[in-house]
């Protein structure tokens, strides 16, 4: 069954040619800014991932910005008439901020995925999240937390 068991956010990750170790610089769970929205310059994010039968994934890097704990969810407006057609679902408020490909050879595989994050959002105070997704399902999400 496919997981991560790494997802790290950092300023950077270095990998040593002699031993394909993975050195990682900086990491850190929030930043700090003078007033919002605010936009972070980059950031590094590094995944380790297993478990994948053998061949081509897709994986994606979402980020979620913080949801407003008093709001209520609202309910899905409901059809008028039985050959209605179903209304479509609300917006997501989570954006794709990279989508790419990579190939397993079978599940004992560790795979790992550096992604320089560049210019991320944060318009208001609180904890976003990233999330790794591979071929659809959620592996995993981090907090990023952002305050003044």
């Amino acid at each position: 069954m496919p997981k991560a068991f790494a997802l790290i956010t950092c300023d950077s990750v270095n990998i040593d040619q002699a031993t394909g170790k993975h050195f990682i610089f900086g990491h850190f769970s929030s930043i700090k800014v003078s007033k919002f929205p605010a936009t972070h310059s980059a950031l590094t994010f590094f995944v380790g991932m297993s478990g994948f039968a053998g061949g081509e994934h897709s994986m994606e890097i979402k980020f979620t910005p913080p949801q407003d704990p008093n709001a209520a969810p609202s309910p899905p407006p409901k059809k008028q008439f039985f050959w209605e057609a179903d209304p479509p679902p609300a917006p997501s408020p989570e954006k794709t901020l990279l989508t790419q490909k990579f190939n397993a050879t079978g599940p004992a595989q560790r795979l790992y995925s550096i992604s320089e994050l560049k210019d991320l959002p944060f318009e208001k105070e609180g904890e976003h999240l990233l999330s790794v997704w591979v071929d659809g399902t959620k592996l995993g999400e981090v907090g990023l937390g952002a305050a003044k």
